[in-house]
């Protein structure tokens, strides 16, 4: 919602600019993530801020600052910024063809499909990402995040180590207005990887002088680890960090049951941090899966939490539950909360937010996808770790409830 913020809004100086898609290949490109470095967690620290790093970060990044534009039909702008995604997550293929090859042959079939213009959709995503498959055959749709098909052989392609440098499930997106000087000048950066979590003393120091605040959203525990639960038995991702020696996860790792799921015995899925990257890869602690979850959730809101206070940066801290239940309400709470204005564009998206949570879990038997823990195989270890004082007290900071027994 916040990244549609700037489609539309009048003020630049209260505008949202952004990325079209992850960070994560900005990093690697600029040296600042595995594969590109040999350490295996998501941490940077101030010293990774060093000169030459934040040089290559922030002309990579500076590339793609924006924001999306709801329609639009100048195809070869959408082809060429379509080429420049696909770059990142098909690599080895996209580099052997011609970027203007490339380009026109997206943009026939974009205006084909579209003949009277793209007007941005979920459904309309859906049909770009068949044009690009139509062009190039090697895309598979399974991968993405608005794809529907999903073919369980293509999961062999997890198996194959660094083959992109977007993590999947992969982002298409949409037409992308990129920022002028002026407006880059005048905007409000959103940097929206929750990985962050883990980097806050790095951007602190890649942005030395700039205002610097946090939009810390917060979630149920038992709702978060299940969905984390959900996430590292997708198989289609949510492929990171690799582990030379079979992990030791049961609930995940045994329960390899093909050749298509086999990658899970070797990679680590969601962001993972110094301290628990030491414990899976290094000590090779055997742990439940739902315990691994349960520490990715504590951990990055103790982070959150202590970097916030020693780097003096105001934090904002949003409720899931409200941003799920009054998206729009939670969106206009957050702009004026940030003096940022509150646009045409973001309020439009805010409407439709219900629409499009494409990654959405399959909901419970009473039709509501939040509480599809309670009848889920880790319900009673989840209720457990919930109540354990550790996970408990950060709860207790973050102003959640206790989990009930009921």
């Amino acid at each position: 919602m916040l990244q549609w913020q700037g489609a539309e809004c009048d003020v630049w100086g209260r505008r949202i600019l952004s990325l079209p898609g992850e960070e994560k290949p900005h990093l690697i490109l600029a040296g600042l993530a595995y594969p590109a470095r040999s350490e295996r967690y998501d941490d940077l620290e101030a010293p990774d801020a060093c000169a030459s790093a934040v040089e290559g970060l922030l002309n990579e990044v500076s590339s793609e600052i924006g924001y999306p534009a709801a329609q639009t039909s100048d195809w070869h702008l959408y082809a060429s910024q379509l080429y420049r995604r696909l770059l990142l997550q098909w690599p080895f293929e996209m580099i052997r063809l011609h970027p203007e090859a490339v380009t026109c042959s997206i943009a026939d079939t974009l205006l084909r499909a579209f003949p009277e213009g793209y007007r941005d959709t979920p459904d309309n995503r859906r049909r770009v990402l068949d044009c690009c498959v139509s062009c190039f055959p090697f895309i598979r749709s399974s991968f993405y995040d608005c794809g529907i098909l999903r073919n369980t052989s293509d999961a062999r392609l997890l198996a194959h180590g660094a083959w992109s440098y977007e993590e999947p499930p992969f982002v298409l997106p949409p037409p992308w207005h990129h920022a002028s000087a002026a407006e880059v000048e005048c905007g409000t950066l959103l940097l929206r990887d929750p990985s962050n979590a883990w980097r806050l003393p790095f951007w602190r120091v890649t942005f030395p002088t700039q205002d610097i605040r946090l939009l810390h959203l917060v979630r149920d525990v038992a709702e978060s680890v299940q969905g984390l639960c959900d996430g590292w038995n997708y198989v289609f991702g949510f492929q990171t960090l690799p582990s030379d020696l079979p992990l030791r996860i049961s609930g995940y790792s045994n329960h390899v049951t093909s050749v298509e799921t086999a990658w899970k015995r070797f990679r680590l899925n969601f962001s993972v941090d110094r301290q628990l990257s030491e414990l899976l890869l290094t000590d090779r602690r055997p742990m439940e899966l739902a315990h691994v979850c349960s520490m990715q959730w504590r951990f990055a809101h103790e982070r959150i939490l202590a970097d916030a206070s020693i780097l003096s940066l105001p934090r904002l801290q949003l409720q899931f539950s409200d941003v799920r239940s009054q998206p729009l309400q939670a969106l206009e709470n957050a702009c004026v909360a940030l003096n940022l204005g509150v646009s045409k564009s973001g309020a439009d998206y805010g409407r439709s937010f219900s629409s499009r949570r494409v990654m959405a879990t399959d909901t419970n038997d009473r039709g509501v996808s939040f509480e599809r823990w309670r009848q889920s195989p880790y319900a009673s270890v989840i209720t457990r770790l919930a109540k354990s004082e550790d996970v408990a007290n950060v709860a207790r900071c973050l102003g959640l409830t206790r989990v009930r027994d009921d």
